[in-house]
């Protein structure tokens, strides 16, 4: 299951980057003279989600992992894991690292590190035993 979602999430970014590879030569090939951008511009880069540049900082969002898109953009994309895959971890678009960690997982992850805990006590009591 694990392996067919990373699957999954590898075709959806190969196909992303292929329409953003489109994209980019559709546009050059549309002026063979682009405008500069200021830099501000430059500096806040483009976002991933709609490939449209960041211009002011207050309409964008970076998430823990120091990838940043504009709010509605990371929203709307937030918004559609959470209703679509059930997803609350609010994964980040570009690499895939949760942005936010739900209750959920953090007792589960609790929970799972108290069992390896009991298992490697046991097993060195079992271990001690034998000797």
């Amino acid at each position: 299951m694990i392996a067919q979602k990373l699957a999954e999430r590898r075709q959806a970014e190969q196909a992303r980057q292929d329409a953003v590879a489109n994209a980019n030569s559709e546009s050059l090939s549309l002026s063979s003279n682009p405008l500069p951008r200021s830099k501000s511009e430059v500096a806040l880069g483009d976002c991933a989600i709609c490939g449209k540049v960041m211009e002011k900082r207050r309409d964008m969002k970076t998430l823990p992992c120091q990838h940043s898109f504009h709010f509605t953009c990371i929203d709307d994309f937030h918004r559609q894991k959470l209703h679509n895959d059930k997803d609350a971890g609010l994964p980040c678009f570009t690499c895939g690292v949760p942005s936010n960690r739900s209750i959920a997982s953090v007792i589960e992850e609790k929970r799972k590190a108290r069992e390896a805990q009991a298992q490697a006590q046991k097993e060195e009591e079992e271990h001690q035993r034998s000797t």
